[in-house]
């Protein structure tokens, strides 16, 4: 207190404090400090490790697009089973990440697992977190692929494998001439400009036909792969999270 500090300069001693204390008013209500909001937390026992092999017994693809915020991420779920020995393991394998970020590496994304005593909690457990994803705070909706590049390393090696045996299906034409591969291969191939188009002669539409439809396609294909990661080849509409099905293309129109 510099009153205090100037009258015992003057007097040349130490005056008493009391009568240069500073009163303090008391307030009349107290503070009222904002409300802290916590976050929920579950956590989950450490188990034994999930065996190498194991069922799924379902999956589940999720994907949210906001343009305005600029954001597309995907959230994958599977339902995994197996067993240690005489014991049934059970947990929900998901996979989640910006779909962007699986154009430059199809590795990216996060890997969780949550593990559960039976196959009832498991399928709650599921339940939760499809309800939670799909709410309309969250966003996401189901999308249905044929083929799939993101999950498990067990799910990615089946839907691989699935691909395998339908080209082994039929190595060779009923023609008996040309090998399914040299097929494929010219199926694969990508569709050629308007301006470079020629018309086939064993089509049965008329050549004028022929470059106005390949016109519509060139375009089309363009404008879908220039607005979403995408692009059109004989195995279907190809996008970083795998091959939309027929269901989830012509939902599109919807």
């Amino acid at each position: 207190n510099e009153d205090w500090l100037q009258q015992c300069t003057m007097m040349g001693m130490r005056v008493p404090e009391e009568q240069f204390a500073v009163k303090m008013k008391k307030p009349d209500t107290m503070p009222k400090f904002p409300k802290i909001k916590s976050t929920p937390v579950q956590s989950y026992e450490s188990g034994s490790k999930f065996p190498a092999e194991h069922e799924i017994f379902d999956e589940i693809v999720l994907q949210v697009t906001d343009f305005q915020h600029n954001f597309n991420k995907y959230y994958s779920l599977e339902f995994h089973y197996g067993k240690i020995g005489n014991k049934e393991v059970f947990r929900i394998f998901s996979h989640y990440g910006r779909t962007d970020d699986l154009e430059s590496n199809p590795k990216s994304g996060k890997k969780e697992c949550r593990y559960f005593p039976n196959f009832s909690e498991a399928a709650t457990g599921l339940r939760g977190v499809y309800e939670e994803k799909t709410s309309e705070k969250k966003g996401y909706k189901p999308i249905l692929l044929v083929h799939s590049n993101i999950g498990s390393d067990v799910r990615i090696a089946k839907a691989k494998s699935k691909t395998t045996k339908k080209k082994e299906a039929d190595p060779f034409s009923a023609a008996g001439g040309h090998g399914q591969k040299e097929k494929e291969e010219e199926e694969e191939e990508e569709p050629q400009s308007a301006v470079d188009f020629e018309p086939k002669s064993d089509s049965r539409l008329h050549p004028t036909i022929q470059i106005f439809v390949n016109y519509i396609f060139t375009e089309a294909a363009a404008a879908l792969s220039s607005s979403i990661a995408a692009k059109i080849t004989s195995r279907g509409i190809e996008t970083p999270l795998g091959i939309l099905n027929k269901e989830q293309v012509e939902s599109g129109d919807k």
